[in-house]
């Protein structure tokens, strides 16, 4: 179906049906697909998708043509990108309507989005029209067992920010969530992982490739031990001098055993280089012995990331629900400490994993880094997605340093002031208790 010299196009024509008898024609709207080289329109079954979503009692034929129309824009959004080679369209190719994700309507709202913004006469409104006919056809996509998802608390599933949609700015909803710590950030990076080793050590070192490597919660729960390309995980180096992650899609090899991969898509496949610490490279050492000790139980070998019942590779969801018993503690920790000023910051808006990201944005921006040099750290197509981060950076007046200087900072925290443990047995001594069983 998304094919090279084809183009989707709206279709008037006319439907046979059988009545007392006889045969009728009705006036109905479909899709159809122009072959440039061949010059002819072939039918396909998305016609069905119109008349059975947007024909009613009625027979309208003017919301026939407005779901074909909108349809056939979104259908030839994919075409193009496929043209263009962009690597998370280019596999639609031979999947079909079946490789289609959350991820493309979502960057199909985002595109219109941005339109509206650069043009003053385009309506807001729009954007929300597009969005309800993509609903539409990714229900029904679900409907015939085409595509799997979840839809969120709004009924959108678009409306997701691991996904990133972004919205009209007027819509009050984009600006719901916390995108970051606050100018205290790395202070309270530390106390967060700190806590982390307590209550959920299984997922720290994923907490860790969040804050200092941008990862988002699919990228985390999707990592293999081989998908540490440097350093090479059956290697005794620590990563204490670069520490590089493959990021990519492995359903298939970790979650076969699951029928809905929501939470566990990646987004944007690219090649993650982590912010090293003595931090990172003692949690990495001990998340290492970890997973030897489950290696008999484990029955997928390569998860980086098992639960510690049943060692099965921990699922998105499951990551989540540790990461917010760990926010909870941490956040409890702000308030019985007196530390007032964080605490109330931190529970002015709701925020959820996705914050790591924004705090590992406002870490490269202070170090100084080109908007354009973190978007690519972040592995972003483009700058747009940071700009709200520069802005407040802009607006709390945060003074600019390097990143040098910020790693110094970082290793004075953890050895001089001793806020973190270091070794599994200083982790039993402060906790008493016994971490990843």
């Amino acid at each position: 179906m998304f094919q090279p010299n084809l183009k989707f196009l709206p279709k008037k024509f006319k439907l046979p049906i059988s009545m007392n008898g006889s045969v009728i024609y009705d006036e109905v709207y479909g899709i159809g697909l122009y072959n440039e080289t061949l010059d002819i329109i072939l039918p396909t079954p998305l016609s069905t998708y119109i008349r059975t979503t947007y024909r009613g009692k009625s027979g309208s034929l003017s919301s026939q043509k407005s779901g074909a129309y909108e349809l056939t824009k979104f259908l030839n959004f994919i075409l193009e990108k496929i043209e263009k080679g962009d690597s998370d369209y280019v596999d639609l190719t031979d999947e079909g309507l079946s490789g289609l994700r959350l991820i493309h309507g979502s960057e199909y709202i985002t595109k219109y989005t941005e339109l509206t913004l650069e043009d003053s006469h385009r309506s807001p409104n729009y954007v929300y029209t597009i969005e309800n006919y993509l609903i539409n056809f990714y229900n029904w996509l679900k409907k015939n067992s085409l595509i799997q998802f979840e839809s969120t608390y709004n009924n959108s599933p678009f409306n997701d920010y691991e996904l990133g949609t972004r919205y009209p700015t007027k819509d009050e909803r984009i600006n719901i969530n916390l995108s970051d710590f606050g100018s205290n950030r790395l202070n309270l990076v530390l106390k967060f992982i700190d806590i982390s080793l307590k209550i959920a050590p299984e997922i720290s070192l994923g907490i860790c490739f969040q804050f200092f490597g941008g990862l988002r919660i699919g990228e985390v729960v999707n990592l293999t031990k081989e998908a540490i390309t440097k350093p090479l995980y059956w290697s005794n180096d620590n990563g204490s001098n670069q520490f590089i992650l493959e990021i990519r899609d492995r359903q298939n090899l970790l979650f076969g055993h699951k029928k809905n991969w929501t939470h566990e898509q990646v987004k944007r496949p690219r090649n993650q280089a982590v912010m090293v610490s003595g931090l990172l490279s003692n949690i990495y050492t001990e998340h290492k012995k970890y997973l030897a000790s489950a290696e008999n139980s484990t029955s997928v070998k390569e998860a980086l990331f098992i639960s510690p019942r049943g060692h099965l590779p921990m699922s998105g969801k499951n990551y989540i629900d540790k990461f917010n018993k760990v926010k909870k503690a941490f956040l409890t920790y702000l308030s019985q400490n007196e530390q007032v000023e964080d605490y109330l910051f931190l529970t002015a808006k709701p925020w959820s994993t996705h914050i790591c990201r924004g705090v590992f944005t406002n870490i490269l921006l202070s170090s100084g880094m080109h908007p354009i040099e973190v978007a690519i750290a972040r592995g972003d197509k483009n700058t747009n997605t940071i700009m709200k981060y520069i802005e407040e950076l802009n607006s709390i007046q945060e003074v600019t340093i390097a990143l040098n200087k910020l790693y110094k900072d970082l290793e004075y925290n953890l050895f001089d002031s001793r806020s973190i443990p270091i070794t599994l047995e200083e982790m039993e001594k402060k906790y008493a208790s016994k971490y990843y069983t």
